[in-house]
């Protein structure tokens, strides 16, 4: 099972490593992709810092550069995802360990 994260992300400096690193740390993720929505706060530049530490996050922004909202930006992702089965996780929440062993047996 290989799952893409699509995570949107708006002014979520405080929380945004705590949920890429629960996405990177789940085996069945081979790709993080952040869409960064035009924050105001250092967001931007953390994703830009995630990105270049790991090799399984991918980071885009909206052609204007400006804020589209979440759903936008879940779209956004889609779009660029790579892999069969997709996860959507909010920059301000996190995944437990083994959050997809029980979604795992469904698929």
């Amino acid at each position: 099972m290989r799952i893409s994260v699509i995570i949107p992300i708006y002014n979520a400096e405080k929380y945004l490593e705590r949920s890429v690193l629960s996405a990177i740390n789940q085996k069945e993720v081979y790709e993080v992709i952040l869409i960064e929505d035009d924050s105001k706060d250092n967001s931007l530049y953390i994703c830009k810092e995630l990105e270049k530490s790991f090799n399984m996050i991918k980071l885009f922004r909206h052609f204007d550069n400006k804020n589209h909202g979440a759903a936008s930006s879940r779209n956004l992702g889609i779009m660029n995802s790579t892999n069969p089965f997709l996860a959507f996780l909010d920059a301000d929440d996190y995944y437990l360990k083994n959050r997809f062993s029980e979604t795992k047996k469904v698929f």
